[in-house]
C-alpha cells in the first residue's frame, strides 16, 4: 500500500472517533509477523517517513512496537533475522494497551499520576477487542495541549463577550475600561448593567482570587448574576440586599476558598445619586468636579471580599455622591499597583495615584491610551503576573 493511500485510510479510521478520544490520534499501521529480517523491517519504515513505529505480532498477538529511534539505535548490531533477545530489546517491556474510545485527558492524567520512572514510547490501541494501531506518548501530550488550548480559547471568547456586554452607557454616564490579562483568560471582570426596570445601574470592578481558567469561571458566575439581576429580579432595589445576594451567589457556586474583591457603584438614575462600596479592592478614587473644588475622596476597602459569607449579617456602609457634571469615579485592581519592571520593582500605590490624578483634563480615550502606554513602558520585557483592569466612570 502506498503512503498516500495508507494516510487516507488512517484518517478515515481516526475520524470515527471524537477529537478527545485516543482513537482520533492512533497510528493505524499493519503489524509485521515475527520472525522477520532487519532488511524487511527497514523496508517497512522506508514506505513512509510518517511511520513512527511498526507493531510486531507473534503467535497472533501484538507484543509491542518498534520505533524508528530503536531501529536507528541498534540496527548496526543486527544482521539477518531478528532474534528474540534483540526483539525484546527493541520493543521494551510488555505493551500497555489503551482503548480507542478512552479519553485522552484521562489517559494522560493516569499516566502522569502513576509516577512511573519509565513511560513507554508507544501504547497499543484496541477497538472492539481488536488491535487498531498504536499511539506515542508524544502524540498524547501534544493532543492534550491542543485540547486545553481549545478550551482556553473558548473560555477567552466567552470572557471577552461578557466584558463587551458589560459596557452599557447613556447620555449622562460614560464608562471606559482598560483591561490587560496576564494570560488568555483571567480573574478580572467589570460590569455596568441596568436593573429595577431600567431605573438603577450597577457599575463594578471585580478581582477574583486565583488565576487562569478557574478564576475565569468565577467571572462567568458574576456575569450570570448581573444578567439575572437585570432580567429576573427587577424588583430588587436595595443596594445592601444586592451585595448580600452576590456574596451568597459567589459562595454557593464557586469552589471553597474562592473570593472576589470588588468595588461597586449603585447608581440611582432617578434620585441622581451613587452609593459606592469597596469590598476588598484597591482604593476607589472619587474625583469631584471643578465646582466642588476638585476635591478627591478615597474609598479604601471597608468591607470583606465577596464569597466569604461575611456580608450575610454584617452591616454595610456606603459613600454617597450626587451626580454632577465632571464627576469621575475610578476603580482598579491590584494588577496595576503590583506590576513589576525589569528589576522586579512594583509600580506601587503612589505611582497609581499620580497616574489617576494627572489624568484630570484628559478625555476617557486619552486616559485609556495613557494606561496602555504606561503599563507597557513600565513592564517592558518583564512578565506580567496579574491581570490589570481600570474603570473610568464619568458623569456629564
Amino acid at each position: 500500500m502506498d503512503a498516500i493511500n495508507h494516510r487516507a485510510i488512517e484518517r478515515e479510521i481516526q475520524q470515527g472517533f471524537q477529537e478527545h478520544q485516543i482513537g482520533s490520534i492512533t497510528q493505524c499501521v499493519e503489524p509485521i509477523t515475527y520472525p522477520f529480517t532487519l532488511e524487511w523491517l527497514k523496508d517497512r519504515f522506508n514506505e513512509s517517513a510518517e511511520i513512527q513505529g511498526i507493531p510486531v505480532e507473534r503467535d497472533g498477538i501484538v507484543v509491542g512496537v518498534i520505533g524508528r529511534s530503536a531501529l536507528d539505535r541498534i540496527s548496526e548490531n543486527w544482521r539477518g533475522q531478528i532474534r528474540e533477545k534483540e526483539l525484546s530489546l527493541a520493543i521494551g517491556e510488555k505493551p500497555r494497551y489503551l482503548h480507542g474510545d478512552d479519553s485522552i485527558d484521562r489517559v494522560f492524567d493516569e499516566i502522569v499520576q502513576a509516577g512511573s520512572a519509565h513511560i513507554p514510547e508507544f501504547f497499543c490501541v484496541i477497538d472492539r477487542n481488536s488491535f487498531m494501531g498504536f499511539v506515542s506518548f508524544e502524540q498524547i501530550l501534544r493532543r492534550v495541549n491542543e485540547l486545553r488550548n481549545i478550551d482556553m480559547d473558548k473560555a477567552k471568547e466567552v470572557q471577552e463577550y461578557l466584558l463587551s456586554r458589560a459596557i452599557q452607557t447613556d447620555a449622562t454616564i460614560s464608562l471606559r475600561a482598560f483591561n490587560r490579562m496576564a494570560g488568555r483568560v483571567g480573574g478580572d471582570f467589570y460590569q455596568s448593567s441596568l436593573y429595577a426596570e431600567g431605573r438603577r445601574r450597577c457599575v463594578a470592578c471585580f478581582d477574583v482570587s486565583g488565576k487562569g481558567l478557574s478564576a475565569a469561571l468565577t467571572t462567568t458566575i458574576v456575569g450570570a448574576f448581573f444578567t439575572a439581576l437585570g432580567q429576573l429580579v427587577s424588583q430588587v432595589r436595595d443596594p445592601a440586599a444586592i451585595t448580600r445576594m452576590l456574596d451568597a451567589f459567589v459562595r454557593e457556586l464557586s469552589p471553597e476558598g474562592t473570593y472576589v474583591a470588588a468595588a461597586i457603584g449603585y447608581l440611582d438614575l432617578e434620585a441622581k445619586k451613587v452609593l459606592i462600596q469597596n469590598c476588598g479592592l484597591c482604593p476607589v478614587f472619587i474625583l469631584m468636579p471643578k465646582e466642588q473644588g476638585h476635591a478627591v475622596k478615597l474609598l479604601k476597602p471597608h468591607l470583606p471580599p465577596l464569597g466569604l459569607g461575611e456580608l450575610t449579617s454584617l452591616k454595610q456602609t456606603f459613600v454617597e455622591v450626587d451626580f454632577a457634571p465632571g464627576l469621575r469615579i475610578v476603580m482598579f485592581t491590584d494588577g496595576l499597583t503590583d506590576m513589576r519592571d525589569g528589576d522586579g520593582y512594583p509600580f506601587g500605590e503612589e505611582r497609581a495615584q499620580s497616574l489617576i490624578l494627572d489624568s484630570r483634563g484628559q478625555s476617557a480615550e486619552e486616559f485609556v491610551a495613557l494606561l496602555d502606554k504606561t503599563t507597557s513602558e513600565y513592564q517592558k520585557e518583564a512578565r506580567q503576573v496579574d491581570d490589570i483592569t481600570v474603570l473610568d466612570l464619568r458623569f456629564s
